[in-house]
């Protein structure tokens, strides 16, 4: 969770996704590609395992509130993987992407990354204030309230800080 203050409107949104996403990239630039897909915690998530992750959960939100997709479709997982966060948390999900991308390459995961911060933050702007105040169910079809200004960051910016402490940690940088 993030000790900034509450995001009420979609220049926040942008500003901070946009403040997070410099950190992290600043952040990686200055350690090697050996480190980041080498070094690993003591359950073996390397830092590229941790950057792949943060992709498919940014590119699962982006689909829903873009394109319609369910959010399972958007992060390349089956249903019935996404399906287990009901009872067994998050775990499952996130090891299923940590096999997805195992073998994919650092260069692939970077790039990806930045396009779909790019994507997100252009979603970010078609919804404008009014979108996102909008809440989920509206976008995912289901009785979800939360508005969407208060969904997206828990994929993005709040995300991109947690897993930039969880690399630096892994990196020794913490």
């Amino acid at each position: 969770m993030s000790d900034r203050q509450p995001i009420t409107t979609m220049d926040e949104l942008l500003d901070a996704n946009e403040a997070a996403w410099v950190a992290l990239e600043t952040f990686l630039e200055g350690h090697t590609e050996q480190d980041l897909t080498t070094a690993h915690d003591a359950a073996g998530w390397t830092c590229k395992d941790h950057l792949a992750r943060l992709v498919a959960w940014e590119r699962g939100v982006l689909h829903v509130l873009r394109d319609g997709w369910s959010q399972w479709q958007g992060m390349g997982i089956s249903e019935e993987c996404f399906a287990t966060r009901k009872t067994e948390g998050l775990d499952g999900i996130n090891e299923e992407l940590r096999r997805l991308n195992a073998e994919r390459p650092l260069g692939d995961v970077l790039i990806e990354l930045q396009a779909v911060h790019e994507a997100m933050q252009a979603t970010i702007r078609d919804l404008g204030d009014e979108g996102l105040r909008r809440p989920v169910g509206d976008f995912r079809h289901d009785d979800t309230d939360l508005p969407v200004i208060e969904w997206i960051p828990g994929d993005a910016c709040d995300h991109f800080d947690a897993h930039r402490g969880y690399i630096a940690i892994i990196l020794g940088d913490a």
